[in-house]
């Protein structure tokens, strides 16, 4: 992709989510027609309420990691008062909306879908990064049932523990809440406390 792109590139199309610093918009790239998820960050906002860190972070993991089962960054840009990253746009919605449709999922389709999850975090760990934020608002489903991890505005590169209070608190770990300190095991917690 071209590193020279900018808003004007793009045909906005509808919002997907709504967040704290920002939206993501499905936006289709002009001339090629190509669909991408246009996350957009109010610069006021991340720093504001003291995101520069996390945002920076998430830029540079999403940069340096590739696997089948996390959502693939395309590009960054920015101009006056936002930043723009160019995310890979996955067609079949979050897992929280089937849940609340479906309320349950059959007993080897949670298997189908952890074992992706571990995939995941697997992978995330050999890289000494961990996850965080594991929630179904978090995890993206194609058209064929395949996961996308998303959203690593909490993922952290650690050497052993860290003792930043972060995530959703309904899915904190132990010592998330204890501030003891966490480290990898807090991931396998949020994955073994709430797969559906």
């Amino acid at each position: 992709m071209a590193h020279d792109i900018d808003l004007n590139n793009f045909e906005l199309v509808m919002t997907l989510g709504q967040g704290a610093f920002g939206r993501v918009i499905l936006v289709v790239l002009e001339p090629d027609n190509v669909e991408y998820a246009l996350k957009v960050l109010d610069k006021s906002r991340v720093v504001k309420y003291n995101q520069i860190k996390h945002v920076q972070s998430e830029i540079r993991i999403l940069n340096a990691i590739q696997h089948a089962n996390i959502i693939r960054m395309y590009s960054l840009f920015q101009d006056n008062s936002h930043l723009y990253v160019l995310l890979e746009y996955v067609h079949g919605g979050d897992l929280f909306s089937y849940l609340n449709r479906d309320r349950l999922f059959p007993e080897h389709i949670t298997i189908f879908f952890a074992a992706q999850i571990v995939l995941v975090f697997e992978y995330l760990h050999l890289f000494n990064i961990i996850y965080r934020d594991l929630k179904p608002e978090n995890i993206l489903m194609d058209t064929h049932g395949y996961l996308k991890v998303a959203d690593f505005g909490f993922a952290k590169r650690i050497r052993q523990r860290t003792y930043t209070l972060c995530g959703t608190p309904d899915y904190f770990s132990p010592e998330i809440i204890q501030s003891k300190g966490h480290g990898k095991a807090t991931d396998w917690w949020t994955l073994g406390a709430r797969m559906p």
